[in-house]
């Protein structure tokens, strides 16, 4: 977990698709209004396009974390943003990362639980 959170933090000024090698996971993406989450220390330009979102999530091994079966133990993500388009189906994987952040202890059933 601990490298899955520098690797994390250190995406800022990569690719989407160099962020996809670093994970080696598929991330989940959407793309919302001007008005997303402002990420701390993030240069994203929120009031002028359209943010859009990636996802990449893991597992924690321990899956006591967030309490016995059936909760599923825990997850942890890293989320980046970067600047795109309205559908998340046309996202460029060589957009810039523009901020990201690093979360864990989410409880994770049922992702966990796969």
């Amino acid at each position: 977990m601990d490298q899955f959170r520098s690797n994390c933090l250190a995406l800022a000024g990569q690719t989407l698709d160099q962020a996809v090698r670093t994970f080696s996971l598929p991330p989940t993406i959407d793309c919302v209004s001007p008005n997303a989450t402002h990420l701390k220390d993030s240069t994203c330009p929120y009031d002028t396009q359209f943010i859009c979102r990636a996802f990449f999530t893991s597992c924690a091994n321990d899956l006591g974390l967030c309490g016995p079966p059936p909760l599923g133990g825990c997850l942890y993500f890293c989320e980046v943003q970067f600047p795109g388009v309205q559908n998340a189906a046309n996202v460029d994987a060589g957009s810039i990362i523009c901020g990201e952040r690093f979360v864990s202890g989410q409880p994770g059933y049922p992702y966990c639980m796969q």
